[in-house]
C-alpha cells in the first residue's frame, strides 16, 4: 500500500527491482515526492552512483491504494537497443519501455528483489511511513505460465 501522501524526503521508493549487485538494472517505483508510479532502466556511474536513464510512468499509485494489484513485468534483457520490458498491471498494457534494459558499464549478474526500498534519501526525517503487501510471487518463460 503506497504511502497517503507524496514522499517527502528526496528519495525514491523502489518494490520491485532487476538488480545487478552496482544499481537496479529495472526499477519499479514511486517518483520524488510524487505518487506517480514507474518503470525506470538505470545506467552505472561507478562505485556507489546509480543514475537513471530512461523512466516511463505506469499511473498514480495513491488511485492504487488500499486493493489487491496484480502486476506482470515481462522482460527480453538487452544491452542493446532491442531490449524491452512491458508492464501490465490487472491484466492492462501499463507501460513499454524499449531500449537497453541492462545497465552499461556494471557486473552482469541480474536477480529480482522486492520489498520497500527508500534510496537517495536526504532529510530522513521527513520519511512518509508506507506499506506494500506482496503475495504469488511467480516466475515463468510465457505469461500463460503465471496461470498456475
Amino acid at each position: 500500500q503506497p504511502a497517503r501522501k507524496a514522499q517527502k524526503a528526496g528519495g525514491t521508493y523502489s518494490f520491485a527491482y532487476w538488480h545487478n549487485g552496482e544499481c537496479p538494472n529495472l526499477d519499479i517505483g514511486i517518483a520524488e515526492n510524487s505518487t506517480k508510479l514507474f518503470l525506470q532502466s538505470n545506467i552505472f556511474g561507478g562505485p556507489g552512483q546509480c543514475n537513471p536513464d530512461q523512466r516511463i510512468s505506469l499511473g498514480d499509485a495513491a488511485a492504487m491504494r488500499g486493493r489487491w494489484h496484480r502486476f506482470e513485468v515481462h522482460v527480453k534483457w538487452s544491452k542493446g537497443s532491442d531490449g524491452l520490458a512491458e508492464v501490465f498491471i490487472d491484466g492492462h498494457a501499463a507501460g513499454t519501455l524499449k531500449g537497453r534494459n541492462i545497465s552499461l558499464g556494471a557486473p552482469n549478474k541480474n536477480y529480482f528483489k522486492f520489498g520497500i526500498y527508500l534510496h537517495g534519501t536526504k532529510g530522513t526525517e521527513l520519511i512518509v511511513p508506507a506499506r506494500a503487501y506482496f503475495a504469488g510471487l511467480a516466475r515463468s518463460g510465457t505469461r500463460g505460465g503465471l496461470e498456475k
